[in-house]
């Protein structure tokens, strides 16, 4: 079973989700969190967008 890498607190408090974020938004926010913290995957839903938009991840 993976692990979870530790929540990077510092990067969350720099970079807040936009409230009411569009899909553009969201898929730029969680690229950006998979490069700096390690506590939550990508939503599938969100996954799936990306893939149709053939947005790597």
């Amino acid at each position: 079973m993976a692990t979870k890498q530790k929540l990077n607190t510092d990067w969350h408090k720099q970079n807040r989700m936009p409230e009411k974020a569009t899909l553009e938004q969201c898929i730029a926010w969680h690229l950006e969190h998979r490069k700096y913290c390690g506590c939550r995957d990508i939503p599938e839903k969100l996954k799936t967008e990306m893939k149709k938009r053939n947005i790597k991840y």
